[in-house]
């Protein structure tokens, strides 16, 4: 029910609000990449502010879309999700439903939460990876050790499907961090605070670990690359100077 009220007010404030100005330029950079594959604009800049959302939003162009409440869809439903997200966050994490639920109800009805998951911009995904890629976080360092516990057992064929379902979180985790960070670049700022969260919980042996630092190198390219992509373009001088 909750969840259902969340949609309805994205919903609504995606149906019946005019674009706002930024909306704009997100839905330029989209045309952009059906004419060309890139956010290149015509200025020479590479829009990579936003760049899960421009794709996103040149899916949708692609399919023919061009009503304001289609293209607002996407980032509505994302934005959406991430109220039972927050549920199950704070079931798993703090063992307490009613306080899962108290966020989730929270997050529905917040005005900025409203208005922002309904828009054609970034700060609904943003918001959505970055907690999917905190829940998975806590799922593979917080309770990695019991599953892989679990997966000592006589029976190889069920070690084996454990241990697979145990780096499932793993992988889905760098995967989130990287939609969260092509969302919004303020995403890189979480990923010193989960490696000194799992030095923490864990210590220097598992981080050290091959599979495990390999995810957490996997995850910090996604800001490199995205530091790269920024400086495509002619230099601010010239910018200012046009």
């Amino acid at each position: 029910g909750v969840t259902l009220l969340a949609f309805w007010f994205r919903w609504r404030y995606a149906r019946d609000v005019p674009l706002f100005v930024d909306e704009y330029l997100q839905l330029r950079a989209a045309e952009r990449i059906l004419g060309r594959g890139v956010p290149l604009l015509p200025s020479g800049n590479f829009y990579s502010h936003g760049l899960l959302v421009s794709y996103l939003e040149a899916a949708v162009l692609a399919m023919g879309g061009r009503a304001v409440w289609l293209l607002r869809l996407p980032v509505v439903l994302i934005s959406t999700a991430a109220v039972p997200l927050t549920y199950w966050l704070g079931r798993r994490a703090l063992r307490s439903p009613g306080a899962g639920l108290v966020a989730a109800a929270l997050l529905a009805l917040a005005p900025e939460a409203v208005l922002w998951g309904g828009r054609v911009r970034m700060y609904g995904t943003l918001h959505f990876f970055a907690l999917a890629a905190t829940a998975l976080f806590y799922v593979w360092v917080v309770e990695g050790g019991k599953e892989a516990t679990k997966a000592t057992t006589t029976n190889r064929d069920r070690g084996f499907v454990v241990r697979a379902l145990a780096r499932l979180p793993r992988v889905l985790f760098f995967i989130s961090f990287w939609a969260a960070l092509f969302s919004h670049a303020e995403a890189m700022l979480l990923l010193p605070v989960w490696g000194l969260w799992a030095l923490v919980q864990r210590g220097w042996r598992w981080v050290l670990r091959p599979a495990n630092l390999l995810a957490f190198v996997a995850a910090g390219t996604a800001p490199v690359i995205e530091i790269v992509l920024r400086r495509l373009g002619p230099p601010v001088q010239a910018r200012v100077a046009a």
